[in-house]
């Protein structure tokens, strides 16, 4: 991603991950609980996108 630093690209990641699993941690004995984690991920990213679309233009 281009519009963020590394270091901050990698607190994202590391961040969306502990945010996503602790709202879902009653799921986590749940098969379905891996899915759910990363589709919390896919709504963050977008977010993120959306918030970034048109930045270093």
């Amino acid at each position: 991603m281009e519009h963020l630093h590394q270091a901050t690209l990698e607190k994202w990641k590391a961040t969306t991950q502990e945010v996503c699993a602790a709202a879902y941690a009653p799921y986590r004995q749940g098969t379905i609980f891996p899915q759910m984690v990363v589709g919390c991920d896919d709504r963050l990213n977008r977010v993120l996108l959306e918030e970034l679309k048109g930045l270093g233009r």
